[in-house]
């Protein structure tokens, strides 16, 4: 049972691909280091393929600020097309009202 003052208990699940099923990726036995809060965790693990293995970490220091995320990918949007300014017309000419014919 956690009592007041006691450390908040966080859990993660963190899986990788094997070297195997994707090249530069966890290789038997290699050296697994941890960052909490962007401080080195004290504890390290080894990977092992197909294996869930726990580790309670543990980190002395200030936590470093998370980085800014990275900007928005643009759209695939069509590129902006430039605006085209109408040519301007010629004011029509006035045309003469045609005169009464006499009736006849």
């Amino acid at each position: 049972m956690q009592e007041l003052g006691d450390p908040p208990v966080v859990g993660y699940v963190v899986d990788v691909f094997a070297d195997a099923f994707r090249p530069g990726c966890g290789q038997e036995g290699s050296e697994v280091r941890f960052l909490i809060g962007g401080v080195p965790a004290a504890e390290t693990g080894a990977f092992q393929t197909g294996t869930f293995i726990e580790l309670n970490l543990t980190g002395d220091g200030e936590p470093v600020a998370p980085p800014a995320p990275p900007a928005p990918e643009p759209e695939n949007l069509p590129a902006p097309q430039p605006e085209v300014a109408p040519e301007p017309q010629p004011e029509p000419e006035p045309q003469p009202e045609p005169e009464p014919q006499p009736e006849g």
